[in-house]
């Protein structure tokens, strides 16, 4: 009698389980897209000018002034969220804009937008289990003296790659 080895259908079935388990949880082969969506804007707050200065939000959400100016207590500053959808457990970096290229306009001379900050800060974001995550972003606003006083708007973008 010759003695060899024979497979029986529950070994070969196993082994073909253990490479579909392994494609499936490989991120690098099968990434799902990263989504950000704005949930809440980046706003400063009312506020007075007398002779110039700075507001600052920090990314979540704090509010201080340099200068003469007056903040209104009744009427806050936001720092800006988004959400964050994609893989579970992936890293993930914030490119925030440049000093000198965001403006906020209105019926007076543009106000300078900088030191944009993020929370999480550059390449240290992680998505959770679920593949969710926030990035809480705030900035200083440069208000020159004389601002004009009016409703003033402007836009800027972030840019969230995966690691």
């Amino acid at each position: 009698m010759e003695d060899s080895y024979k497979p029986n259908r529950c070994s070969e079935y196993l082994a073909v389980m253990i490479l579909g388990a392994s494609l499936a949880f490989a991120p690098s082969l099968f990434a799902l897209d990263l989504t950000v969506t704005r949930t809440q804007d980046l706003s400063f707050g009312s506020f007075a000018a007398v002779n110039g200065g700075t507001i600052t939000i920090g990314n979540f959400g704090s509010r201080t002034s340099t200068g003469s100016i007056w903040l209104n207590p009744s009427a806050g500053g936001t720092s800006a969220l988004f959400s964050l959808a994609g893989d579970p457990d992936s890293t993930f970096a914030v490119m925030l804009p440049a000093n000198g290229t965001v403006f906020l306009t209105g019926p007076g001379s543009p106000m300078p937008v900088s030191n944009f900050t993020s929370n999480p800060a550059g390449v240290d974001g992680r998505l959770d289990i679920l593949g969710a995550g926030i990035v809480r972003v705030g900035a200083t606003l440069g208000i020159s003296s004389g601002q004009i006083p009016g409703a003033y708007s402007g836009n800027f973008s972030i840019t969230v790659n995966y690691n």
